[in-house]
């Protein structure tokens, strides 16, 4: 009985502290989109997104994807925040699993003639195919702002005179 009692407080003394007194907290890796659970990988993208994406909504389009990714800890593969591992990385495999997870559902909500477009720019990475939508729409956005304050200027001129 000695025996068992001695074996379980070793085993209990490693379960609470590792060799070096660390505490098993701060041993688990931390919580990033490498450690998401599989269900993320069930979600059907236009459940969640109930817009396509079109030449005319990309701000709205995208404060929704936004919030989905976000809701789902993916936000860091658009962002670039969490970028590709090394090639040697242990969690290499799972964040090619992520990334594609990402290109794939951003593809699924995307008009057949957007969709066309973002191939032409051969996306290797979901902030890629991110920053290439980005760069479509708010390259034209601005200088469409531009155009259209002009063009209003006269308009709010007049009624706005005293």
């Amino acid at each position: 009985m000695a025996d068992n009692n001695s074996t379980a407080n070793s085993a209990t003394s490693h379960t609470h502290n590792s060799p070096n007194n660390t505490p098993p907290s701060s041993l688990n890796p931390p919580f990033t989109p490498l450690n998401l659970p599989s269900l993320t990988h069930t979600l059907n993208i236009k459940n969640s997104v109930p817009i396509e994406l079109t030449y005319t909504n990309y701000l709205n389009w995208k404060k929704i994807i936004t919030k989905f990714l976000g809701s789902q800890k993916l936000l860091p593969l658009v962002d670039g925040t969490l970028p590709r591992p090394d090639d040697d990385h242990p969690q290499l495999e799972n964040w090619i699993q992520c990334d594609d997870l990402v290109q794939s559902w951003i593809h699924a909500i995307l008009s057949l003639p957007l969709l066309e477009t973002l191939f032409n720019h051969d996306c290797t990475s979901a902030t890629q195919v991110w920053d290439t939508l980005n760069q479509l729409f708010m390259d034209h956005t601005q200088p469409t702002r531009i155009g259209l304050l002009k063009d209003l200027k006269p308009i709010i001129s007049y009624h706005i005179r005293p």
